[in-house]
């Protein structure tokens, strides 16, 4: 079991010196956010969809890395205009999704083009492959 300074999953299981004996039972390290950045007063659950729990600590280890970068939170700034920013992510989001659909079109006409998955992965390999 970690030592935290407040489960933000159990807050009402978390004792004097920081241990969660609700989280103990579960034997995991993923239940443990790093309790020290955030502050968090609600119990919230474990959601049991394994791809929101991976948003989730994307998310708390991104806005971690942006303190740690900025000095501030994204509540605490008010001197970028967001929604500049927004957009200028929204742009290369588009341009990341537009090759990553090009590069699975490639594939899905390689897979239909050879039929010897020995000579599609060296096709793959020679398109896609380490440089």
């Amino acid at each position: 079991m970690n030592l935290v300074d407040k489960c933000i999953w159990h807050p009402w299981a978390t004792d004097e010196e920081g241990w969660c004996w609700k989280c103990a039972e579960k034997e995991s390290e993923e239940t443990f956010i790093d309790v020290n950045f955030y502050q968090v007063n609600d119990k919230i659950d474990r959601p049991k969809d394994d791809i929101t729990w991976e948003v989730m600590k994307d998310l708390t280890s991104r806005a971690k890395r942006g303190v740690e970068k900025y000095d501030t939170t994204l509540a605490e700034n008010n001197h970028q205009n967001m929604l500049q920013h927004a957009y200028e992510e929204a742009l290369d989001l588009a341009q990341y999704l537009k090759k990553e659909i090009t590069t699975l079109n490639t594939v899905q006409d390689l897979t239909k083009q050879y039929s010897n998955d020995l000579e599609l992965g060296v096709k793959i390999r020679e398109l896609y492959g380490q440089r």
